[in-house]
């Protein structure tokens, strides 16, 4: 049954190197939080000032956001079919973040380099993230890499300016970051799930198989994880 529904990881298997660098990265989230609510804004709705109109399906911003230092792309939109949440980061790297001789799943007929799809982050009204979730390629025309390539792709995943907005961009990449271990199991779960109905009717075919659409997902609760790292770590604040 999709989309699996994945648990909470055990975050006292990790090392206290990955704990710390979890905290420091929720540190980072808070510190955007706050300043965009000096502003009075939530992120999504600094995400869309002077954007006209909040329709289902048009990208914000209309040309998506790009940091080509580090191969990263995202964009927010919503679905008329998702009432739960306000809408969605939709999160990429481009071929530059991989290792030279990695090649996606499928090559799409595009001008454009190839990209793959990281992870979706669903949010409420509030500007809250509700929960991580993975698509199939045709949801957002990714070229689509294996689990273990995009993983180790991960770390480039960050945009260090200030377009649309600073703040919304360093929690991004902060959120990168601190669900590390969420992101992981539903990149491994997505491909557990693909592979072998690939095996069967090739990449092509599955990737374009409109009754698979969001693969797995997560919730998250983010102040709850963070009093969980503080007190793995001690209680102490990450050094």
């Amino acid at each position: 049954m999709l989309p699996r529904e994945l648990e909470e990881p055990d975050y006292a298997t990790l090392g206290k190197t990955a704990l710390r660098r979890m905290a420091r990265a929720g540190e980072a989230m808070i510190e955007a939080e706050r300043r965009l609510s000096k502003a009075g804004h939530s992120l999504v709705e600094r995400m869309l000032v002077g954007q006209g109109t909040f329709e289902p399906w048009t990208h914000y911003p209309a040309d998506d956001v790009y940091d080509y230092e580090t191969a990263t792309q995202y964009y927010y939109h919503a679905h008329e079919d998702r009432p739960s949440e306000h809408g969605h980061f939709h999160l990429f790297l481009r071929k530059a973040a991989f290792i030279p001789d990695k090649t996606p799943r499928r090559e799409l007929p595009s001008d454009e380099e190839p990209i793959a799809h990281v992870v979706a982050i669903s949010m409420n009204r509030m500007g809250h993230p509700l929960e991580l979730f993975v698509t199939n390629g045709w949801v957002t025309a990714e070229n689509y890499y294996a689990a273990d390539d995009l993983i180790q792709a991960l770390p480039r995943w960050g945009v260090d300016h200030t377009h649309p907005c600073l703040a919304v961009n360093q929690w991004l990449t902060a959120a990168v970051r601190f669900f590390g271990p969420q992101i992981e199991a539903l990149i491994r779960v997505r491909d557990e799930v693909l592979d072998p109905l690939a095996a069967k009717s090739g990449w092509k075919e599955v990737l374009e198989a409109r009754d698979i659409e969001v693969v797995a997902r997560i919730p998250v609760a983010p102040e709850a994880q963070m009093r969980e790292i503080i007190s793995l770590l001690g209680g102490g604040p990450p050094s």
